[in-house]
């Protein structure tokens, strides 16, 4: 915990903690709210597991999918991926009024969400790895966990004093600020390396410039 503390003076690490914490919110809010003021309501009871089935084959497939992909296409657009998904399904689930007979948009929103959940439980947790460094992979793991259960705690807690839009609507904005902190690091990165690389050619041009002299 100490060391977890530590880290806290890590901007970038900082700028992490907000989608980390959505992480456990919004898999808190499919276990107690979703099922239970959604599936239950909408579909009854019998049809949870079923829903809940669908979720978790879309997560696994997605989970296992995301790791290659990440080779072949970097790990931005995977985040933008799930924040859109995200995003699209808490739009809906706030707008749309609950009716037994879009028995389908239940099963399209819990698919959907287990896709955005797939890019979650795999890509930030291999940030956390990137940001606190492979010879610390106890101290990144700790990390992500860490954060992610105070999400988890946070989420069981507001599905007991806030209404489901209020949920929602608290979702929404720590994905949005969540990602608004994952693109600071990426920005922060791509112009480190770009001052990195303009030092670098300079450098070189002064030195070959002596060399003529």
């Amino acid at each position: 915990l100490k060391q977890t503390w530590k880290n806290c003076r890590n901007p970038k690490i900082m700028l992490l903690v907000p989608l980390t914490v959505f992480n456990g919110v919004e898999q808190a809010f499919v276990i107690g709210i979703f099922t239970k003021s959604f599936v239950a309501c909408g579909l009854g009871v019998s049809q949870i597991g079923f829903v809940c089935t669908a979720f978790g084959i879309s997560d696994a497939i997605c989970s296992l999918v995301f790791g290659p992909l990440i080779k072949l296409f970097g790990r931005m657009p995977l985040f933008v991926f799930g924040a859109v998904n995200n995003m699209l399904m808490i739009v809906t689930l706030m707008i749309w009024p609950l009716n037994p007979a879009d028995k389908a948009i239940l099963y399209v929103a819990a698919t959907v969400w287990g896709m955005a959940d797939g890019v979650w439980n795999t890509q930030i947790n291999g940030f956390w790895v990137a940001l606190v460094g492979r010879q610390s992979l106890d101290l990144a793991f700790t990390n992500y966990r860490f954060w992610e259960s105070i999400g988890l705690a946070a989420g069981f807690a507001m599905s007991r004093l806030f209404s489901v839009e209020a949920v929602l609507l608290i979702l929404f904005c720590l994905l949005l600020l969540g990602m608004v902190g994952y693109c600071a690091i990426e920005a922060y990165d791509d112009v480190s390396v770009g001052l990195h690389s303009f030092s670098t050619s300079h450098t070189s041009s002064f030195l070959s410039l002596d060399e003529l002299c």
